[in-house]
């Protein structure tokens, strides 16, 4: 993942993951006396296709404390995206701080927010969901 820790049979996923804030600093460097800007943007746990696809129910049930929905994450960070100038600059869903907090508020108060103890996606809207129970976007 993004702290260098081992992703096993996601290994090119791990590895791009960490290459990327070397991969800025470099072009940061490189661009500095351009009106290039180049910055990180780090959405957090996203439930997307990627993440839910041969997930598992041990899985999905951690999901529900940490990850959030395409939407909610997009709410928050477009805003900072927009308003983002000069360059090397780090927008993040969740602060390592504010994931801590986030599994503990969730684990308490909603411990099923997007998937059941058998891992089955929680029932919204028929239409609001993809065959995979990925929320969709249009």
């Amino acid at each position: 993942g993004s702290f260098g820790d081992a992703t096993a049979t996601y290994a090119a996923y791990g590895a791009t993951k960490s290459a990327v804030p070397q991969l800025t600093a470099s072009l940061v460097e490189e661009t500095k006396k351009s009106a290039v800007g180049c910055h990180i943007l780090s959405p957090g746990m996203v439930l997307t296709n990627l993440l839910l696809s041969d997930s598992t129910v041990l899985f999905r049930r951690f999901f529900n404390l940490i990850a959030e929905e395409p939407d909610t994450v997009a709410e928050n960070v477009v805003p900072r995206i927009l308003e983002v100038s000069g360059t090397n600059k780090k927008i993040r869903f969740l602060t390592v701080p504010g994931a801590f907090l986030k599994i503990v508020v969730n684990a308490i108060f909603n411990r099923n927010k997007f998937f059941d103890d058998k891992g089955e996606r929680i029932p919204g809207e028929a239409s609001e969901f993809d065959a995979q129970r990925v929320k969709k976007q249009y």
